[in-house]
């Protein structure tokens, strides 16, 4: 339900960047919360392997924000989630966390990514 609560908070004139956005793009989009328009960062990045994205902001508009998305979210089944969740989640699909169990000292190799590495990139 990632879109439709998306579309709540985004001018008309938007709802096809974020509805048309592909997996692992961004883009600026308007979002209208708190005081007003705000131009924030959105990605389709969907961390938990989930359909989902990620918004960039200011730290001040974070609160009016998260206000914003709570209640546009309530029709829609939204529920708010920690970084245990995200974590189990994101374990599950396969997607793994730099700093976690991918680093300089741990190849993709022994964090079981083995698979996904192509050598066909110079």
């Amino acid at each position: 339900n990632a879109v439709d609560i998306l579309l709540t908070l985004v001018p008309a004139g938007q709802h096809a960047v974020v509805r048309e956005m592909k997996y692992y793009a961004a883009d600026e989009v308007e979002f209208t919360f708190g005081s007003g328009a705000h131009k924030l960062l959105l990605a389709r990045t969907g961390y938990t392997g989930e359909d989902g994205f990620e918004i960039y902001l200011p730290n001040d508009a974070a609160p009016g924000l998260w206000a914003a998305l709570l209640e546009a979210g309530k029709d829609h089944g939204l529920v708010p989630a920690g970084l245990a969740c995200r974590d189990s989640l994101r374990l599950e699909a396969g997607m793994p966390l730099y700093g976690n169990e991918l680093s300089l000292q741990v190849t993709p190799f022994e964090a079981g990514l083995g698979p996904v590495v192509s050598f066909k990139k110079e």
